[in-house]
């Protein structure tokens, strides 16, 4: 039988025009999914792109037309978060050394971590500083100074401690502090049985709960006073005293162990997204801020402008008053101390030696007060600070020699509000309000440190 042909089947409109419809449908289907994935292509892209290239060089803060952006921001934060963790293990390996006498060491520890646990903060001082290095930059531009490559080179071998022409050995070379007699007046105040030398620092130890005022009112950083007043009396004689200066003598240390040892630092920071680059931007910028504060500060002498004071101390203003009236009614200031102040030093008459204005380890207002008064003998009314209340005698005044480490003190000091000038002076210089979101806290704090930390206080 023969095979039947089939019959083509007959494609009607309403074929046709589903077939037109599922075309569309896929043609949509083609179009919408492209469209969906050259979104997320384009995102994907974006994310990569502000994440590597947009953010990092979006600004956190401007000085005029400098720009700080975030890469160097997050770079110099977390290189001072290395250095600040390094410090900090170094206090609290100290106060482990020391045991029951380290507790100093480990409270400075402490202070350092506390810092670093407050990213925000830390990061607040980091990118302050910032700002400060491009108004010294610019300061630097303007005076020609510069920090050249090799001086740069000298500065991070140093870094090291590696001294290819020899390290430095400390010799003798003599100064001197000139010394003056006291004049009438002040012999009148400070009588010859009592000391005109600043009230030695306070033993914790040793003093009661009451006698804690004064190690508040001058802190532990124990500030060299001059030997002897000057304030109203012509020097006359002269004493030498020594400190170091440096010559060179030969070094062990060779070039291939320096080579060897700035690799291995290399390594170490790369482990924390640090490059040596970074290191040695920060340490150029360390460099030019100490020349420009030497040129701001060349033409200081090694001298301060010093009141010496004594002082009674009370725990109100009613108290004072009284003691006031009793010194105005002929009663002797060193025998009110005795009676009425609350301190270590009523046992000296109240005597706290010399004092400069710019003394960090003084109260403020109490150095405020004591330098408004300008005759040898004036009392002040009383006058209230965190410690209590004062009534303060001026026994002399004058500008005093310093020692070296005080004179680097003042000259710092000088800078600093030399730097607060021009930024105030400034109002080209903004800060982005969005700079906290970018702060990095890492390198974190290790929980093996912090908690040594923790049992060096509890120990204490």
């Amino acid at each position: 039988m023969a095979k039947q042909t089939e019959q083509p089947k007959l494609v009607t409109r309403k074929h046709i025009v589903r077939q037109e419809k599922e075309q569309r449908q896929i043609r949509t289907i083609i179009i919408v999914g492209g469209t969906i994935l050259l979104a997320v292509l384009a995102l994907v892209v974006y994310s990569l792109v502000n994440q590597l290239y947009v953010k990092p060089n979006r600004a956190v803060a401007n000085v005029g037309d400098q720009k700080i952006s975030a890469r160097e921001f997050e770079t110099e934060v977390r290189y001072s978060r290395l250095t600040t963790l390094n410090q900090a293990s170094s206090y609290a390996e100290y106060g482990q050394m020391f045991g029951s006498m380290g507790g100093n060491f480990m409270s400075t520890a402490k202070n350092l971590i506390d810092q670093l646990n407050n990213p925000t903060n830390y990061g607040k001082t980091v990118l302050d500083r910032m700002i400060d290095d491009k108004l010294i930059q610019e300061e630097a531009d303007k005076l020609g100074i510069k920090v050249s490559d090799e001086e740069l080179k000298l500065e991070l071998q140093k870094v090291f401690n590696f001294f290819p022409n020899g390290t430095l050995t400390p010799s003798v070379t003599p100064t001197f502090v000139a010394t003056s007699t006291l004049s009438e007046t002040q012999l009148a105040i400070i009588k010859p049985t009592e000391t005109p030398t600043p009230a030695p620092t306070l033993d914790p130890t040793q003093v009661a709960s009451t006698e804690t005022v004064i190690s508040g009112l001058q802190t532990a950083t124990a500030q060299a006073q001059p030997t002897a007043p000057v304030a109203e009396g012509t020097p006359t004689s002269a004493a030498p005293t020594t400190v170091p200066s440096t010559t060179p003598t030969p070094t062990v240390y060779t070039t291939q162990v320096y080579a060897k040892a700035v690799k291995d630092y290399g390594t170490m920071l790369k482990t924390y997204d640090l490059t040596s680059s970074d290191m040695e931007k920060l340490v150029h910028s360390q460099m030019l801020r100490d020349k420009v504060l030497a040129e701001i500060t060349k033409d200081m002498k090694p001298e301060q402008e010093q009141v010496w004071v004594r002082h009674i101390i009370v725990a109100t203003e009613a108290e004072a008053q009284k003691a006031l009236d009793e010194i105005k009614a002929g009663a002797d200031f060193a025998e009110v101390a005795k009676t009425y102040s609350i301190d270590g030093t009523k046992d000296n008459g109240g005597d706290l030696g010399w004092m400069g204005l710019e003394d960090q380890n003084w109260d403020k207002d109490f150095l405020k007060a004591a330098f408004t008064l300008t005759k040898v003998g004036e009392i002040s009314a009383p006058i209230q600070t965190q410690f209590g209340f004062h009534l303060i005698q001026l026994v002399g005044r004058g500008v005093n020699p310093v020692d070296e480490t005080k004179f680097e003190e003042l000259k710092y000091f000088k800078f600093t509000n030399w730097l607060q000038e021009v930024k105030a002076q400034r109002s080209d210089i903004t800060i982005v309000p969005t700079w906290a979101e970018t702060v990095p806290n890492t390198p974190a704090v290790p929980t093996q440190l912090q908690t040594v930390i923790d049992a060096g206080l509890t120990s204490q």
